[in-house]
């Protein structure tokens, strides 16, 4: 099957509501995550001593991180992630139904293309990178399989 033979009635309408209570979760997973790498990232006395990001509770800086606007995040993402993730949530499912594996790993690898100075820089990004796409991918093949009728 292609993807021009989907018959879009097949899809059962939980599928998208399951797609976008996932993405908040996992923003908020990937959130917890953040903030605690925060505080055992490497940084000079001097960063320290001035960054107030660092001095605050793990679940205020998990708050600050899970809404991504904050200026008093240091690298604030403005859910720039957590929207692709939506989308890779509502398209895999669809791409993996019509056995359009390729597409997945062009995709996934032009992630980690895209990434790849800064992965050689600090592992954490990288980790969290690789757990979150496993996540992606895991979730997409069981909302197919009990979302997508067959």
């Amino acid at each position: 099957m292609n993807i021009t033979e989907i018959n879009y009635t097949d899809f059962d309408s939980k599928y998208f509501i399951y797609a976008f209570i996932l993405t908040i979760g996992l923003r908020l997973v990937f959130s917890m995550l953040r903030a605690l790498e925060a505080s055992y990232k490497k940084r000079d006395v001097e960063d320290l001593q001035g960054n107030e990001f660092i001095k605050r509770t793990w679940i205020s800086r998990t708050w600050i991180i899970f809404i991504g606007l904050s200026k008093k995040d240091p690298n604030p993402d403005f859910w720039y992630n957590t929207i692709l993730g939506t989308f890779e949530l509502l398209a895999f499912p669809i791409l993996m139904k019509t056995n359009s594996w390729e597409a997945i790993g062009a995709w996934i690898g032009f992630k980690a293309i895209a990434q790849w100075s800064t992965w050689t820089k600090d592992r954490l990004v990288f980790n969290r990178f690789l757990i979150a796409n496993v996540i992606v991918l895991t979730v997409s093949f069981l909302i197919l399989k009990d979302h997508i009728i067959k």
